[in-house]
């Protein structure tokens, strides 16, 4: 900043008022202060000669500021002040180039605001690569009113559905400070896609989050943002290892998620906020729980695009209640441009125990399509989700599809449908020749039936359980497959319900 000499003989001194608000500028008694993402500066200059300073600790970067010159005489007098200047704090970066991924360990140049800095404070802790990381508080506790934030640009044109993955570690006041992540185009217009609040645990964590409404830009950027009120103070967040990826996986009708086995279900979802807990249940023992979260909807997205152009009547269902039986609402939405846009299939709101939401998906009888459930909790509310299905009423399942295809392991699906009268598809995968037994028990472990004994030659199968002589209840599936050269072995055991 530099202004004319003072021509006074009686000069006392120059104060330079500098703001982010224009209209504070105009008071020569404003206190220096912070408070959320609003600065102001009030600096005093006694030598009359000095009629320029450099400014290298303001707060924010990429921020429009004010500022005004005004004397002081030797009795006490003050000029009007100068005309209104404006200033900018650069956003000085090198963009990221997608996919890659970022260990603050060489060469990188994100927009922080302050305090935010690369430190080796967290170089002992396991769950992060060593030795440097961001924290938004590097000398302690992040301060009261903050709206401090991180940035960084991104070309996105070598993926075509990028996805966002990264480890933290973060103790926010629960429900009322928070971390932010949020995307943006022109950086400028912001979306926020969640916000952490409460702790970790002091233990780092790893974060995934769908990408894809940026996906093919060569410039989109991503922020992560610490506000807080103006209580309590605790140390806030640290980042590491900031990831865009690729996401290339497709997936083929049905999909029966009943959350009882984590590696089918993680490998099914994007999931965001969502893990896998053993709270209360739609049926069997585990669901997809929402944890208290900030923004507006936080999304459980499909990891892999569906082709529902065979697929005569597709349909998506899905139960879902909030944790305290109380008032929650939906966005339940569909893509078909492998998301990079959303529309949206309903918004509904709902009380009490699990309800059961099934909609229609004939208006997406083509390739490239994605499903999303964002759960609405800007204050932290907390949902719970269970057995969910992407299917097609009359049965198709898709089964002509896999011909020639290989899988690279062995697998027992989940039955479909399920819960189930009088019929269901069982589908396994093997991929070697294998001696296949596959076995229904009831309840009490006691074998109902033999539905497969016999050799299969590598490849996908799928067998359809008839239960006409069976009465209501929960009954076992169990696969037992060995290679016919006998170097590889197969186990595995599901759960499904006769609902007669």
């Amino acid at each position: 900043m530099k202004w004319g000499i003072s021509t006074a003989t009686d000069f006392y001194s120059y104060r330079v008022v500098l703001s982010t608000d224009q209209n504070t500028v105009n008071n020569y008694f404003v206190t220096s202060g912070i408070n959320g993402h609003a600065e102001t500066r009030a600096i005093d200059v006694y030598n009359k000669n000095m009629i320029d300073t450099t400014l290298t600790d303001l707060t924010f970067v990429n921020t429009h500021y004010y500022a005004k010159i005004y004397e002081l005489d030797t009795q006490g007098l003050i000029n009007q002040g100068s005309d209104m200047a404006d200033l900018y704090t650069a956003f000085s970066v090198t963009p990221e180039v997608a996919p890659f991924i970022e260990t603050f360990e060489g060469t990188y140049k994100w927009a922080a605001d302050l305090p935010w800095a690369v430190t080796t404070d967290d170089a002992s802790d396991s769950g992060h690569s060593t030795t440097h990381a961001f924290e938004d508080s590097p000398n302690g506790n992040y301060p009261p009113n903050a709206d401090r934030r991180l940035v960084m640009q991104v070309n996105f044109s070598g993926v075509t559905r990028p996805v966002l993955r990264f480890n933290h570690k973060y103790t926010f006041e629960q429900s009322a400070d928070f971390g932010y992540i949020e995307y943006s185009g022109d950086n400028a217009n912001w979306t926020t896609i969640t916000g952490f609040t409460g702790n970790s645990g002091a233990v780092w964590e790893q974060g995934e989050f769908d990408a894809g409404i940026l996906k093919n830009q060569s410039t989109g950027y991503i922020r992560f943002r610490t506000m807080s009120n103006g209580s309590t103070q605790q140390d806030g967040w640290h980042l590491d290892d900031v990831e865009i990826y690729n996401n290339t996986r497709a997936f083929k009708l049905p999909i029966v998620d009943s959350v009882e086995v984590n590696s089918d279900s993680k490998k099914y979802w994007i999931a965001g906020m969502w893990s896998i807990k053993g709270f209360t249940p739609h049926s069997g023992t585990q669901v997809w729980a929402l944890p208290p979260a900030g923004g507006s909807y936080n999304y459980i997205t499909l990891a892999g695009v569906e082709n529902f152009s065979a697929a005569p009547k597709p349909y998506f269902s899905f139960w879902i209640k909030k944790a305290d039986n109380g008032t929650g609402a939906l966005s339940v939405e569909a893509s078909n441009d492998a998301g990079l846009t959303w529309n949206i299939l309903a918004q509904p709101s709902f009380s009490g125990n699990y309800v059961n939401y099934t909609y229609s998906l004939s208006n997406y009888r083509q390739p490239n399509v994605l499903l999303r459930i964002g759960a609405y909790s800007p204050y932290g509310s907390t949902y719970l989700l269970d057995d969910i299905t992407i299917a097609d009423s009359t049965g198709y399942t898709g089964i002509n599809d896999f011909k020639g295809i290989i899988p690279s392991e062995f697998q027992l699906s989940q039955n479909y449908p399920n819960p189930f009268n009088p019929s269901t598809v069982i589908r396994y995968s093997l991929p070697y020749t294998s001696k296949v037994v596959l076995k229904i028990y009831n309840s009490l472990g006691q074998e109902v039936m033999t539905l497969k004994n016999e050799t299969n030659t590598a490849g996908i199968y799928e067998v359809q359980f008839k239960s006409s002589n069976l009465s209501s209840g929960v009954y076992f599936y169990r696969l037992n497959a060995e290679a016919v050269d006998g170097k590889q072995s197969f186990t595995s055991t599901k759960k499904m319900i006769l609902m007669k």
